[in-house]
């Protein structure tokens, strides 16, 4: 089964019944079992929600493309805000932002550079724009 776009669906229960739990065993058998379908429901939370994530990212260059019909330079910033955002993330997330510049210092080096050419995007889009 697919969904938009041709990807393939992930599985699903169009149902909210209980997870049985076997009534004949031992305490520590259903807590052993209770502990692993929590840990079961949690990593199904985060990938639904990579899921919805990744269904956005698809979604959006198609959506934005409809709004800014026609107006390029509409289009071009839009994307240029999308880079910036994505860069911006990298440093808000205080964790990963440390990570990187202490233990990826290429990595770091890289994403300046890149953050450095967004910014000479966004002047030479708003230069063209006067025109």
């Amino acid at each position: 089964m697919v969904g938009r776009n041709d990807l393939p669906m992930a599985t699903f229960r169009i149902d909210n019944w209980p997870i049985p739990e076997g009534a004949n065993y031992s305490k520590e058998v259903q807590t052993k079992a209770k502990a692993e379908i929590d840990q079961l429901r949690q990593v199904a939370e985060k990938q639904a929600l990579d899921r919805k994530i990744r269904q956005a990212q698809v979604d959006l260059p198609r959506l934005k493309a409809k709004l800014y019909n026609g107006d390029a330079k509409a289009q071009v910033q839009s994307k240029i805000a999308r880079l910036q955002t994505i860069l911006a993330e990298l440093q808000l997330e205080s964790w990963l932002a440390k990570r990187i510049r202490s233990d990826y210092l290429e990595l770091n080096e890289a994403i300046e550079t890149v953050r450095q050419s967004v910014d000479r995007l966004k002047v030479q889009t708003d230069v063209l724009g006067n025109k």
